[in-house]
């Protein structure tokens, strides 16, 4: 099943990442495959180590751990059984990337230039 994109984001499946790495260097596309899967693993191996990763003049990404997770159950107690208490899932993790001061600088020109505007955030924000 083929999966429907927003019409705010572009899905890149790494070949194309690769092919638009070589266009901007000329890299052979077999080294810009080496060197994408080189980054993303050191991206994930520090994360993973519980660190932030700081690209400097770009942004830092870092890991948060959620805390606000119950058992679905929890939410929709059996009436059964009063007295079941909701128990934590395993936490999940999520990666969340800032933008540093240049870099958002950069992408504000970048935007500015293309003709962005901001949409009206929705309801789901």
């Amino acid at each position: 099943m083929e999966k429907q994109e927003k019409k705010d984001r572009v899905l890149i499946y790494p070949p194309e990442m690769f092919e638009r790495i070589h266009r901007r260097t000329n890299m052979p596309v077999s080294m810009t495959s080496a060197a994408y899967e080189a980054i993303l693993e050191e991206i994930i191996e520090v994360l993973s180590e519980g660190k932030c990763l700081v690209f400097r003049g770009f942004g830092t990404f870092s890991v948060k751990k959620s805390t606000k997770l119950y058992n679905v159950s929890a939410h929709a107690p059996n009436k059964k059984n009063k007295d079941h208490k909701a128990e934590p899932l395993t936490p999940r993790y999520r990666v969340k990337f800032t933008a540093s001061r240049i870099g958002s600088q950069r992408f504000k020109e970048l935007l500015e230039k293309r003709g962005y505007e901001d949409p009206a955030p929705s309801e789901d924000d």
